[in-house]
């Protein structure tokens, strides 16, 4: 079963790893591509799940290449902290974009007669480095300052603080808060579109931009919050299953689930870009000719 799971995981992380990559190379390359202040914290996300990408790639490939004994006697203190530092950025930056991303559209949406009022790209800039700043000092805190956490499990993720609690909990409230604001937003931003009686081309195509990006934000909160639920709900009658099961279960159940959005979010947004894949061809055909005209 174990072996199963890890395998499960291990193609996660092998399918997250380019798509990922495409997303956040052809925005790079593509000015086109850098205009849109949606698809700039769009590719943040990605960024996200390219780091969550890596640590599934090298936490499971090391579980299974590797002896139990060679693994305990590796994995602590240097290999775990830098591990983990990887999956906390990823899992910290999420919430916080897709929040920021569901500002951007709220605004976009619900004052869309007042263009003054938008998140800018410089202000997306500005928005991106707090967010980033934020996200590297505390996953950085989270596995290297006694305060936050003095133990790490076997899958190199923070596990109790000096005061014995379990320190990713408060990763999970913070995101769950972020999730529920954000999912307030959608709301009300369907519900103003809903009362508008002038319904724009301009509105209209903001609105459709909306939607997209709602699907990422929605399948967020669903492998996000679900199995924070469920080891919640698990916790809960831990009197009755022993340490060794909730382990077990933690590491399957867990770590499948929280691979799942840096696989599905690109195809979710960014391949269904029409912009985005012309940007990709066209870097592609420009990479095998520069490659073809080689001596």
């Amino acid at each position: 079963m174990m072996n199963m799971i890890f395998i499960i995981a291990l193609v996660e992380g092998i399918c997250a790893l380019p798509f990922n990559l495409i997303v956040l190379i052809t925005t790079l390359k593509s000015r086109v591509l850098r205009q849109p202040v949606a698809h700039i914290l769009v590719a943040n996300i990605s960024v996200g799940g390219l780091l969550i990408s890596f640590y599934m790639i090298i936490i499971t490939s090391t579980r299974q290449s590797m002896s139990a004994e060679n693994y305990y006697s590796m994995y602590l203190p240097y290999y775990c902290r830098i591990v983990g530092v990887l999956f906390l950025i990823g899992q910290v930056t999420s919430p916080l974009m897709s929040f920021v991303m569901t500002l951007e559209r709220h605004l976009a949406v619900v004052y869309c007669m007042r263009p003054h009022i938008r998140i800018t790209r410089r202000m997306s800039y500005v928005a991106m480095v707090i967010v980033w700043s934020l996200s590297l000092s505390l996953a950085v805190s989270f596995m290297t300052s006694p305060q936050f956490s003095v133990e790490t499990d076997t899958m190199c993720l923070p596990y109790i603080n000096i005061d014995n609690q379990e320190v990713l909990t408060y990763v999970g409230c913070g995101g769950v808060v972020l999730y529920v604001i954000s999912m307030a937003l959608y709301g009300h931003m369907y519900l103003d579109f809903q009362k508008t009686n002038q319904k724009t081309v301009q509105l209209q195509r903001e609105n459709s931009l909306a939607r997209r990006i709602a699907l990422i934000m929605f399948t967020n909160v669903l492998f996000f919050i679900l199995p924070l639920a469920v080891i919640a709900a698990v916790n809960i009658f831990q009197e009755h299953i022993s340490n060794e099961t909730l382990h077990i279960f933690w590491k399957t159940f867990g770590l499948s689930f929280l691979g799942i959005n840096p696989c599905i979010n690109p195809v979710l947004f960014s391949f269904r870009n029409e912009k985005l894949r012309n940007e990709f061809w066209k870097f592609c055909r420009l990479l095998r000719g520069s490659v073809a005209h080689q001596p």
